[in-house]
């Protein structure tokens, strides 16, 4: 098999796995209120899952040196799967909250080799630059069809979007292990628990920043972890809420994804594209954090009406997707050089951290009052949009110092 074919047929796996993970999503929220629930179960419940992702990570980042990313990716979905069939059968917050632990221990070597195995594969640094972009794409395009469909299954049942969940993201798994080859660095016999333990460190990465943080970097990833922030409170807040206030079912839900990744894939296809080409990113990321600002408070404002409501939060939904291609594009000029991998790799832990912190305040301050959360994704966007301009006026100012 020629290696064109093998990505394209990695792509097209990769694509259905990540609407398969996404195939319960739209009905979590009828699943936690048919359990009766508290409302702050629903942050909870992924912040549960995002700990431990950000905990195991570097777990599988050093163990997939000794089993492979195709190994990594049977593993993880394996584990995956029957984590989602443990929490459809949880009947409380303890199991629940167990379920998602469980599952965040497989999610994290999934979605890890996903990222490993085609940067292991391809030296060519353009090659491999085109096929991250393309996965990204994947990413960010599937995750929206994967509410579609899978809230099509939940106007079935509930049980029927996550049985789907499971045989789809079971199936991915083994073909993944069929499709790619092999990637693995050492031999597992070579493999040292004194090794595996010192490089699975979770906090390893902010350790390291103090061999490159400074003034113009803290800006940069204040914004990251902020956008993170917000971005995860509001959206989060956002899918609770179309069923607990306004009672949609998980169909509705599914199609106004779906309407998200429609917009998501022309506005990146389009408008993103020529940002990254013909606008200095810094500069336009500052105008896209404002813009998404504003759409906020116009959400916040229509609370109580689902049309405006619903269409100020896909536009919110846009300008995030938006700006994740600048901030990576942003990273990854920053880190060329010797400290490359720490610097990215700073910058996917901040971007953890922030998921972390957006899931759980959005839970809790939801089950005070539902309009918090929606606030406090605003504040944490305007403040992303205050480094980002930081950010700005540093780093031209030491770009014109560096050319003097």
């Amino acid at each position: 098999m020629t290696s064109r074919k093998r990505m394209i047929l990695f792509f097209i796996i990769q694509g259905v796995f990540v609407m398969g993970a996404n195939f319960a999503h739209p009905v979590t929220p009828a699943f936690f209120l048919d359990l009766g629930l508290p409302d702050y179960m629903f942050g909870v419940a992924l912040g549960s899952m995002l700990i431990v992702n950000f905990c195991m990570s570097p777990f599988w980042g050093k163990m997939i040196d000794y089993i492979s990313s195709k190994t990594a990716m049977l593993i993880g979905s394996m584990g995956y799967a029957l984590g989602q069939f443990l929490f459809i059968s949880s009947r409380n917050q303890t199991e629940i909250i167990a379920s998602r632990m469980f599952t965040g221990v497989f999610t994290s070597a999934a979605f890890l080799a996903l990222l490993t195995y085609i940067v292991n594969t391809f030296d060519d640094e353009r090659e491999r630059g085109q096929y991250l972009t393309i996965s990204a794409t994947i990413m960010s395009v599937c995750s929206a069809f994967g509410f579609l469909i899978g809230g099509l299954f939940g106007e079935i049942s509930i049980g029927t979007a996550f049985v789907a969940q499971v045989i789809t993201i079971l199936v991915c798994g083994i073909l993944f292990f069929f499709v790619c080859k092999s990637d693995q660095k050492v031999s597992i016999k070579d493999a040292k628990v004194k090794d595996v333990a010192k490089a699975s460190n979770p906090l390893a990465a902010f350790l390291a920043s103090r061999h490159f943080m400074n003034f113009v970097l803290l800006a940069l990833f204040l914004g990251v972890i902020s956008h993170a922030i917000g971005h995860t409170a509001f959206d989060q807040s956002f899918n609770y809420a179309l069923r607990e206030r306004f009672n949609f079912s998980p169909g509705y839900n599914g199609m106004i994804r779906g309407a998200m990744g429609i917009t998501t894939l022309l506005v990146n296809s389009t408008i993103t594209l020529w940002i990254i080409r013909r606008t200095d990113m810094r500069k336009s990321l500052i105008w896209i954090f404002a813009s998404g600002s504003v759409m906020m408070f116009i959400a916040i404002v229509t609370l109580s009406y689902p049309a405006p409501f619903i269409g100020a939060n896909i536009i919110v939904f846009a300008c995030a997707s938006m700006s994740m291609p600048l901030i990576q594009n942003m990273v990854a000029k920053v880190a060329a050089g010797k400290n490359s991998n720490l610097i990215m790799g700073f910058s996917e832990s901040m971007r953890s951290l922030g998921g972390i912190i957006g899931a759980f305040l959005a839970g809790f301050l939801y089950d005070v009052m539902p309009v918090y959360p929606f606030i406090f994704g605003l504040l944490a966007f305007i403040c992303a949009c205050v480094f980002a301009s930081i950010y700005y006026k540093r780093s031209k100012a030491l770009q014109i110092e560096e050319d003097d």
